[in-house]
């Protein structure tokens, strides 16, 4: 789950969330017993139709199928590699004070959003930023 200072850093940076998931409400039709469920978006490269007709086996409906949308997760190994480009200039972050993991990822995702308002050269601190979601890092 994306909190406001996660979506606040991926604003900044024009990095969108990603068709992750279709929430589906199904319809047994002979008993009318309703089931909810999640299943994958673009399972093996298929279509949303196709997902349908695959959780629609005989005497099932599909009922509703919701898009959901999800951010990249913001895992350690990200948060190093967004230390390494948000200090590899002079200017450093303080890490002074770091109580824990969560606290480092706030000081962190703050630094690089204030960083980026002031850098001088902003389209390539954007694209390295942009660059490390792209590559799947946070995938590892």
């Amino acid at each position: 789950m994306t909190n406001e200072l996660e979506k606040k850093f991926f604003d900044t940076f024009g990095i969108e969330p990603k068709l992750t998931f279709y929430d589906l409400v199904r319809l047994k039709e002979s008993t009318n017993q309703k089931l909810g469920g999640r299943c994958n978006a673009n399972w093996q490269g298929e279509t949303k139709e196709e997902t349908i007709r695959r959780f629609s086996p005989r005497d099932w409906e599909v009922l509703e199928c919701k898009d959901v949308y999800t951010y990249p997760q913001i895992n350690d190994r990200v948060l190093l590699e967004l230390i390494c480009i948000a200090t590899a200039s002079e200017i450093t972050v303080e890490f002074k004070g770091i109580k824990n993991v969560e606290h480092l990822k706030e000081v962190v995702l703050n630094y690089c959003i204030e960083r980026y308002r002031y850098c001088l050269h902003k389209d390539e601190f954007k694209h390295q930023v942009r660059t490390l979601f792209e590559e799947g890092l946070n995938d590892r």
